[in-house]
């Protein structure tokens, strides 16, 4: 019998775990604009907060390879991606509300929207053409970007009119390459397990569904994170503008890594309410989150 003590995280758990790290993020980004002066305790939840893009990333992967209905999983996303440009829209254009912060980050919707078109894509090995859509996802990374490094570079004096800032992805590359590598892990194990064969003696089919294969697929995963952060960080040596995309704060998410090789396979719980309000949770969480930090501010006789 296989040992299962190390399997101990399920999706649910997992994705709470994202949750609770965005929302410590999301709280540390607003008092930032409040009190730019906390800068230890600005950082700190900043750190905390990489947790969250690797975990929703590599959930967005178990969605689309396990979802019964990949259209109405797509409309879920394509309708939050859509309600975040708009807040985003307002965050950027009235000024007096203070949230340009927010608005600069970008639509982490749009993110984990396109990513899942990727995967999707990635997905239809007996229709080329349909594959060779990809590069449409793969272009708006790119081209988003683009956009956020010529206006980090200027120190945001030009603002990159052909594409707005509340389209744009919030992680860009990284989060489509993640994605992609979380598909592959399996791909990866496969060839492991096949090439290990010829010498246990048992086939592909009999190994898939064991912790040992789950394991292997998590350890790769893992080293997909790892791999992909230290490429981010490594940015800053390269790049005048990586000042602005905080590398040395996202090498935290590393640590996302280590969690999922703790991964059981399993979704958990899921009843209907927190599968919906996990998607409405983004929006009013980060209106909850200014609105109680932009009363204390009048209360302390700040903003």
């Amino acid at each position: 019998m296989e040992n299962t003590k190390i399997l101990k995280l399920s999706s649910f758990v997992l994705k709470i775990i994202a949750i609770v790290s965005m929302t410590i993020d999301h709280l540390g980004v607003i008092i930032r604009s409040f009190y730019p002066e906390q800068v230890i305790f600005v950082n700190i939840c900043r750190y905390i907060g990489r947790l969250a893009l690797p975990l929703f990333c590599f959930m967005i992967v178990e969605g689309v390879i396990h979802s019964k209905n990949i259209k109405k999983y797509w409309l879920r996303l394509g309708i939050m991606a859509i309600v975040i440009s708009i807040v985003l829209c307002v965050c950027q254009f009235v000024t007096s509300l203070g949230m340009q912060d927010i608005a600069n980050q970008g639509n982490i919707f749009m993110d984990l929207f396109l990513g899942a078109i990727t995967i999707y894509l990635l997905k239809q090995k007996d229709n080329k053409w349909l594959r060779l859509l990809i590069i449409i996802p793969i272009g708006i990374s790119i081209a988003s970007f683009v956009a956020k490094g010529i206006e980090t570079a200027s120190y945001y004096t030009v603002d990159v009119l052909w594409f707005p800032r509340f389209l744009r992805m919030q992680y860009d590359w990284l989060s489509i390459l993640m994605m992609v590598g979380f598909y592959l892990a399996t791909f990866f194990a496969d060839t492991y397990f096949e090439y290990q064969s010829q010498y246990s003696g048992l086939e592909l089919d009999q190994v898939k569904g064991t912790n040992t294969y789950r394991i292997a697929v998590n350890l790769i995963c893992c080293m997909v994170v790892m791999f992909l952060n230290i490429i981010y960080y490594l940015f800053k040596y390269f790049t005048p503008t990586a000042v602005f995309w905080s590398p040395n704060i996202q090498i935290a998410g590393m640590a996302a890594g280590i969690l999922l090789i703790f991964y059981n396979g399993k979704r958990g719980y899921n009843g209907k309410w927190f599968q919906y309000g996990s998607y409405l949770y983004y929006p009013i969480h980060i209106l909850l989150l200014y609105g109680l930090i932009y009363l204390i501010s009048l209360l302390l006789g700040g903003k």
